[in-house]
């Protein structure tokens, strides 16, 4: 599962998501900061030489907005003057900093508060680590989550929709009656992608095989 190689993935732990970092000439970008309790070994990470060495941060982006994904936003932001990008959907909990959708003190959380700087759609693309990213409505495990697809070289990035062993948290149906049947919609639309690889929210790299086993297991929820 080879990654052109100016794709980086820094594997983090299960409280902590992955950190993808896509680089460029013409701007660094960095999807999911993690969890703010390890906002100072993310920012260690960028700095090594497998990460940014001396370059500069464009951009963060987010898949979507929960305290695991949006932790290390503020700290890093501090630290090299960048941009903050968030899925549309996402951005009116940051503004209004809604403790509980955005999994803070609802998950015993927390994280530094922090601006929307740019909105991105589903439906929109972007040139992302000289490679252009389709970023696709992800609802389920957040209802306002976006995946991203490199079409060239199959490439998803899928945050918490898909994992190599499952995916993200689903409320049930007496907390929300529209994730389970939104999850399905979301993995029935991973499934017709053909991707390659899988970089998850959290654990390793993996392919989309296992798409069709979860959404099995959904279809008798």
């Amino acid at each position: 599962m080879l990654l052109p190689p100016q794709i980086h993935v820094f594997i983090r732990d299960w409280l902590s998501s992955n950190n993808i970092l896509l680089k460029s000439p013409n701007g660094n970008v960095l999807v999911d900061t993690g969890y703010v309790r390890h906002a100072p070994l993310t920012l260690a990470l960028l700095r090594s030489q497998r990460g940014l060495g001396d370059e500069p941060l464009a951009r963060i982006v987010n898949t979507h907005c929960h305290s695991d994904h949006i932790g290390g936003n503020a700290t890093i932001q501090r630290a090299y003057g960048c941009r903050i990008a968030l899925p549309e959907g996402e951005a009116p909990l940051i503004e209004r900093w809604d403790q509980k959708a955005l999994w803070l003190d609802y998950a015993d959380q927390r994280s530094d508060r922090f601006a929307v700087d740019e909105i991105v759609r589903a439906g929109s693309a972007h040139v992302w680590g000289d490679l252009e990213w389709q970023a696709m409505a992800a609802p389920g495990h957040d209802m306002g989550a976006l995946v991203f697809f490199n079409p060239e070289h199959r490439i998803l990035i899928s945050g918490d929709a898909l994992w190599e062993n499952g995916f993200g948290l689903i409320l049930p149906r007496a907390v929300d009656a529209a994730a389970v049947p939104a999850t399905r919609a979301t993995l029935d639309l991973i499934a017709t992608l053909d991707a390659r690889v899988v970089i998850p929210g959290h654990g390793d790299l993996t392919t989309v095989e296992r798409e069709k086993e979860f959404n099995y297991f959904l279809r008798g929820l």
